[in-house]
């Protein structure tokens, strides 16, 4: 039939319709987006030819009830409503679209394509072809199988191995085998016992014989040792000094330092002596690795004790417990036991010990990451601390986005609990000038935290928290973060370089709990009743008569004429200036409100403007929703162009949104 006909010819046995239109789209609906199909039909078919084939689909199937179209985008919206329809309607109640001048069908070339889908689409197709490589059996696999299967059906089932046991020695028991099922039950098995306690002999060594214990032998670590020292200068100094033969072990180094680093095995007995300051030079760093007693060593001089990397498996928790019997713990594994058989050492974990008679109360806070633990402690009747322990990922491109999820938990979590002084301290693998460093910096800075240890510290002191034991280097990967509240309770903050027992050095902090202030929140999130702009003389002078009438009222606290010390550290003269200064607020709150009529605002921008927006803010606002659409709409990528101009963007919107809420006052007047 003609492609401008409306009336339907078609075969009567084959169900076939004569479309040009129709049969491109038919065609190429399966392979091809619909932005392409629509931009390629509007360019290649006249306008009476698209209304000609929507009027032949819609009569062709006479459920569907037809729109009519007008206006700019017409055509457009017509090919979106015929593939709407192809892609809705049963395909068996559909003809079969036929072209007749194949000529007039618009070629598909490259330009027509989305490469970027393309080339999603081969990334997802290796993707299923690597896990269908790494899923399927081998032939040596399934000829095993074959022959552990003809194993099986050869062998008896019948529970005959009892003929051949001495039942007087107790090694006989019955097996009941269920084999119904097709699973081997034999029944609970008993526990294992400890038949045999271990105990050390402590008899005297005889001269003729050879039976004697092995010598245990402990890892010591030494860094910072010259470039024109040897191995053997070491061991001729070693020597010297303890009159012991060590084997030593130089650690490679990735990057090129100026200075060695090596491993002594030195024997037990000897630790004491190579532990002494006074045995190495000036300037080697040393140390040890056993790290239960040097937690142990750590109880009694702090309340509060954050752990990483405890390696401990979920039913090794408990043993937290036998370290301190004045202290209580709260602890989370990140080995998952469900997996089945384990294999190599554990990994993570994290633990918060704390002085039980140091604190009213102590209540650990539900974290959904195994990353995080955190306690609400209660030091007085008023006032409360929020403690976290983390242990972020290793600092790469490829972790960037579950840093920031981490950071971002904790900042929901803080804003829930109503506490203001907060100290978030552990392993946040962010050395000074990397790439985590500069996302904590930023979030800092968004939330008006403090690193509390590089600012007291100082970013150019040449501290560092971490020694590598295979390359040497030293870094500063562990920090306290805090709020600013929490940053005013601190009194000192310092790293131990003598405690040699981890790679990484502890970070006490010191705090004076007597500051700690209750963060006082509201019940109810009030609404500004307050309209600002002009005001009639008669409002100005309204406004005067309610606040002299107030202010009036309000006293003067007698604490002021006694104190007047601008250091003073009384609670209850703070308290004292805290209700005055609320009294005048609400005071002239209450003046501004009675003085004019009140509007009411609408429950649609019931959010604080924020001065200075549309100036200042919007434009890079919308520019970094755009970015982020684009990043997501290409797979969330770690990094490239797509990635780098989604992180700018947004960087550039908070510096903005910030410096706006910054000069607030100043947007105003201007």
């Amino acid at each position: 039939m003609s492609s401008n006909s409306t009336s339907i010819v078609k075969c009567v046995h084959c169900n076939i319709v004569i479309n040009e239109v129709l049969a491109f789209i038919q065609s190429k609906m399966d392979v091809m987006d619909e932005e392409s199909i629509i931009r390629l039909c509007a360019t290649s078919f006249l306008e009476k030819e698209i209304d000609a084939a929507k009027n032949l689909l819609f009569d062709s199937i006479s459920a569907i009830k037809k729109t009519t179209r007008k206006g700019d985008g017409k055509n457009q919206r017509n090919l979106e409503d015929i593939i709407t329809t192809l892609k809705r309607v049963d395909p068996e109640k559909i003809p079969i679209f036929v072209a007749r001048e194949l000529h007039r069908l618009p070629p598909v070339t490259f330009d027509h394509i989305d490469a970027t889908r393309l080339l999603k689409d081969i990334v997802l197709m290796q993707n299923e072809i690597k896990i269908l490589k790494s899923d399927r059996a081998t032939v040596e696999q399934l000829d095993q199988l074959r022959m552990d299967l003809n194993n099986i059906k050869q062998t008896s089932i019948v529970n005959n191995f009892d003929y051949n046991i001495n039942r007087k020695r107790g090694g006989y028991r019955n097996i009941d085998i269920d084999i119904s099922g097709g699973e081997l039950d034999s029944g609970p098995r008993p526990k294992r016992k400890n038949y045999f306690s271990g105990k050390v002999g402590n008899a005297t060594k005889d001269s003729e014989l050879n039976f004697k214990a092995a010598e245990k032998r402990l890892p010591i670590y030494i860094t910072n040792v010259h470039k024109e020292t040897s191995i053997d200068d070491i061991s001729n100094y070693i020597l010297k000094k303890t009159g012991e033969k060590v084997n030593l072990i130089k650690l490679s180094i990735k990057n090129e330092n100026k200075y060695n680093a090596y491993k002594i095995f030195v024997p037990s007995y000897t630790l004491r002596l190579f532990l002494n300051e006074s045995m190495w030079p000036k300037g080697i760093v040393f140390r040890l690795k056993r790290s239960i007693e040097c937690v142990r060593s750590f109880c009694g001089k702090a309340d509060i004790i954050t752990l990483q990397e405890t390696w401990l498996l979920p039913h090794d928790i408990p043993l937290l417990g036998t370290i301190n019997e004045n202290y209580a713990y709260f602890g989370k594994s990140s080995v998952d036991t469900a997996t089945g058989c384990l294999k190599g050492r554990p990994y993570g974990g994290l633990a918060i010990l704390w002085r039980k008679s140091a604190f009213v109360s102590v209540t650990p806070v539900d974290c959904s990451s195994d990353r995080l633990v955190a306690c609400k402690v209660v030091v007085n009747q008023e006032c409360s601390v929020l403690f976290f322990s983390v242990y972020m990922p290793v600092e790469s491109r490829d972790n960037l986005v579950e840093f920031t999820e981490l950071l971002s938990e904790i900042c929901a979590i803080v804003d829930s609990s109503g506490v203001e002084s907060v100290f978030v301290l552990g392993d946040f693998n962010a050395h000074p000038g990397g790439l985590f460093f500069s996302e904590l910096t930023n979030f800092c800075s968004d939330q008006r935290w403090v690193c509390a240890d590089t600012e007291r510290l100082g970013l150019d002191a040449g501290d560092y928290t971490f020694i590598s034991d295979v390359h040497g280097t030293c870094r500063w990967l562990d920090h306290c973060v805090c709020t600013e509240m929490g940053y005013k309770i601190v009194s000192n903050i310092k790293i131990h370089y003598n405690v040699f027992w981890s790679d990484h050095f502890p970070v006490e902090i010191e705090c004076n709990y007597n500051i700690v202030r209750h963060k006082k929140l509201t019940a109810d999130c009030v609404p500004n009743r307050i309209v600002w702009g002009y005001r009639t003389s008669a409002q100005i002078q309204r406004y005067r008569e309610i606040c002299n009438d107030a202010l009036r009222c309000i006293d003067f606290p007698n604490d002021f004429q006694n104190c007047a010390d601008k250091y003073c550290n009384n609670k209850e003269h703070h308290d004292s200036i805290d209700r005055m200064y609320d009294s005048i607020i609400a005071t002239l709150q209450n003046a501004s409100i009675g003085s004019c009529d009140f509007v009411s605002q609408s429950r649609y921008n019931s959010k604080k403007p924020v001065s200075g927006w549309n100036k200042h803010v919007k434009e890079a606002h919308e520019q970094a929703k755009t970015s982020f659409k684009n990043w997501v709409w290409h797979g969330k990528p770690s990094c490239g162009q797509m990635y780098e101009a989604m992180c700018q963007s947004r960087k550039i919107f908070k510096s903005r949104l910030k410096w706006c809420q910054d000069h607030e006052e100043q947007i105003k007047m201007d």
